[in-house]
């Protein structure tokens, strides 16, 4: 009387089943094994031990509004191909409260469309077997100091080492 329907059809070729709330949230299970849900209102999905999902070919997900994820621990990913982000609208934002590390087997490339600004606390070290600096324009160096070929460049630099 109050709207809820539940049906299980056997006709062949046209087997499923639906379970449809009176607020239009729905579960329906089509005859090739497809599952679909519909929630009108919000959904929770509470698990008190672990969960394990294993999806065997693609998956998509889409949030019209704000996507938050909030992790009490580690978050490790791994990933096969390439790893894509991209903002249509807005910028990038990484805020860590302990050491940044990237680490490639091959280039590091940056490239912006205006100026790459480089600022910190305490020194910039730079140690490579080559560096190479051109520009179409001015190279400025302004410094209390500046060494050129002195054997004091080195004393400053120390090694990169990536945290695990």
């Amino acid at each position: 009387e109050s709207g809820h329907v539940k049906v299980f059809d056997n006709t062949p070729n046209s087997e499923g089943q639906i379970n449809i709330d009176r607020s239009g949230t729905f579960t329906e299970i089509l005859t090739d094994g497809s599952e679909v849900h519909k929630i009108v209102k919000n959904g929770y999905v509470i698990v008190m031990a672990g969960n394990h999902i294993h999806i065997m070919n693609n998956q998509d997900e889409r949030c019209d509004h704000e996507y938050n994820l909030s992790i009490g621990g580690r978050w490790n990913v791994e990933v096969t191909g390439n790893i894509n982000i991209k903002s249509d609208k807005g910028g990038l934002f990484v805020a860590v409260a302990g050491d940044a590390n990237i680490t490639a087997q091959g280039n590091i490339n940056l490239q912006a469309g205006k100026d790459i600004n480089l600022k910190a606390g305490g020194a910039i070290n730079l140690d490579s077997e080559t560096t190479n600096v051109k520009a179409s324009g001015v190279i400025g160096i302004d410094g209390s100091q500046v060494y050129v070929n002195s054997g004091k460049a080195g004393s400053a630099a120390s090694a990169i080492k990536p945290k695990q």
